[in-house]
């Protein structure tokens, strides 16, 4: 038996229903695609090409359930709109030639519980790509490797790029330690924002250096949370500068190497551990600091001079860092001469 409706009844019905619940269907992205209204995936959603998935300004694209899988392909996220993971599968993939763009002020939002890019307990390193650009928001609940998000670990400066105001911003309620992730900030910068007051992101890199924070351009620190690097290694790196925002978001340097490859400069306040090294040899002879920094510099203990670069300094005044808000803490003794200079 078929039912007839007329066609004004039957268009107020399915108003009646688009208000009730958003559309859920599974997909195969192998072309452009473009969403304008709210939209639940639940199955599978394979990317089968190079494609962009443009989603609307104030839409939300969800997987609620099944795997976001892209493979080696490259899926960009563009229009302004959020992609939103809410699933637990342990399929999501991006394979070692995959790769992420997040553009046009668009969000990827990873911080549901157990919201990952990548399998979970997969030991192997992972070589996908993701690129934030164009002031658009990587939310994501953890940076620890140890919680999978980006699957068992993201390997080397250049598998996370930040650009044009491209944002990170971690939601993690507890403290944790970012290992083995590193990421480089291009043209028109980008910032790190950890969202929760009383929330440290302690960054350990690794020693051979593969794994850092390269500048090539201004990295904002910001949010309610805390951020302290160093450890054993180069924290960060390049002629790019830091500037921090907000009255909670600090910068702790606790040991390691601060390496600047030229005059650099940052806005907020630098907290200085003991034994902490800073390469040198970009100093300038009767020249500017090697960091101004617009805000209070504290130090905890003797600061090492490093000379990476093997260079000759002649006579002559060398300013190594300038602090406008002045500089407190443990003044004797504070720069020494390292044991690799």
């Amino acid at each position: 038996m078929k039912l007839h409706l007329p066609l004004q009844l039957l268009s107020a019905l399915l108003a009646c229903c688009a208000l009730v619940s958003a559309p859920a269907y599974a997909l195969d992205l192998g072309a452009n695609e473009t969403i304008t209204e709210n939209t639940d995936w639940t199955e599978n959603t394979n990317v089968t090409a190079n494609v962009t998935l443009t989603i609307n300004p104030d839409v939300t694209v969800t997987q609620e359930t099944g795997s976001l899988v892209i493979g080696a392909h490259t899926l960009t996220i563009d229009g302004g709109g959020t992609l939103s993971i809410l699933s637990t599968a342990t399929e999501h993939t991006l394979a070692a030639d995959g790769r992420l763009n997040i553009q046009g002020g668009s969000t990827l939002d990873l911080t549901a519980p157990d919201a990952r890019l990548s399998v979970a307990q997969d030991a192997n390193w992972t070589r996908f790509i993701i690129s934030v650009a164009d002031n658009s928001v990587l939310k994501t609940r953890s940076m620890d490797a140890g919680n999978y998000v980006f699957g068992a670990r993201m390997t080397n400066k250049e598998n996370l790029l930040l650009s044009g105001g491209g944002t990170i911003e971690v939601t993690a309620t507890a403290a944790e330690t970012i290992s083995n992730i590193g990421f480089t900030v291009n043209e028109g910068g980008g910032s790190y924002l950890v969202t929760n007051a009383g929330t440290t992101v302690k960054m350990r890199l690794n020693t051979d250096k593969t794994i850092q924070v390269v500048l090539n351009d201004v990295l904002t620190l910001g949010g309610a949370g805390n951020i302290e690097g160093g450890d054993k290694d180069d924290m960060f790196t390049g002629n790019g500068g830091l500037k921090k925002v907000d009255a909670g978001a600090g910068l702790t340097l606790s040991g390691g190497s601060l390496s600047l490859g030229g005059q650099n400069t940052m806005t907020g306040n630098l907290n200085l551990g003991t034994g902490l090294f800073i390469d040198a040899s970009h100093m300038t002879k009767n020249g500017d600091a090697l960091l101004a920094l617009n805000g209070s510099l504290t130090v905890n203990g003797s600061l090492l001079l490093e000379n990476a670069d093997d260079v000759s300094w002649g006579a002559g005044t060398y300013s190594l860092i300038s602090a406008t808000g002045g500089i407190t803490g443990d003044l004797a003794n504070t720069v020494l001469l390292g044991s690799r200079i």
